[in-house]
């Protein structure tokens, strides 16, 4: 694939533009949900008086996301854009015992952040994720420099497992909180070369528009 002749950041601003239309663009940091989960997931009422009788690790764990092949210069960014959401699909499934220093190993920046908060965010309301993560359906979207790609995800939740969020203490499904238009939504990621690693810097949503794969 070659390189577009525009910088990285100015095609993700693009993508969205395009995607947004008139509604604008909007940078998400999800609530009580990570970039592996589905921002329309928030919980309406939550508890945390109650002692936990159910915990995420008795759920059996999901196989892992599969990685694609692409073009050879993108595919190690690729390879560790997988990586980051088999690591952050298991502290979705566990947020208690989420493993700190694996997400540092493949996202930084505004991405770590969103991660992080997300995360922090479920330990303390007791909430977790079960079911079969998201296919993310990841594309290309530019190969900006031999140091950025541009990522595109517009991730699809599965028909008869779905990736849901529960409340640990009780073990029931967290209600969700309809939106229109309703997900999936177009994300952009920026994945950086930081010394030697490639790591997903930033992580940007278009919730004004269904994205299709």
């Amino acid at each position: 694939m070659r390189s577009a002749p525009i910088t990285a950041s100015l095609l993700a601003a693009a993508l969205l533009t395009a995607a947004c239309g008139s509604s604008g663009t909007h940078t998400q940091t999800p609530g009580p949900t990570s970039p592996t989960g589905d921002p329309s997931t928030t919980p309406t009422s939550v508890s945390s008086s109650t002692p936990p009788t159910t915990h995420p690790r008795t759920t059996p764990p999901t196989k892992p996301i599969p990685t694609p092949t692409v073009t050879p210069p993108a595919q190690a960014a690729v390879n560790s854009y997988v990586s980051f959401l088999n690591v952050s699909t298991a502290a979705d499934r566990d947020p208690a015992h989420a493993d700190a220093a694996a997400l540092s190993r493949y996202a930084t920046g505004q991405a770590l952040s969103v991660i992080r908060d997300s995360i922090n965010n479920m330990k303390a309301h007791r909430l977790a994720y079960r079911g079969t993560p998201p296919d993310p359906n990841v594309k290309i979207a530019v190969i900006g420099s031999a140091t950025t790609v541009v990522l595109s995800s517009c991730p699809q939740q599965s028909s008869t497992d779905p990736f849901i969020q529960f409340n640990v203490a009780t073990g029931e499904a967290v209600p969700v909180v309809k939106r229109t238009p309703p997900p999936p939504y177009l994300r952009v990621l920026t994945m950086q070369l930081v010394r030697g690693s490639w790591k997903l810097a930033n992580i940007a949503t278009n919730a004004s528009k269904t994205c299709t794969p």
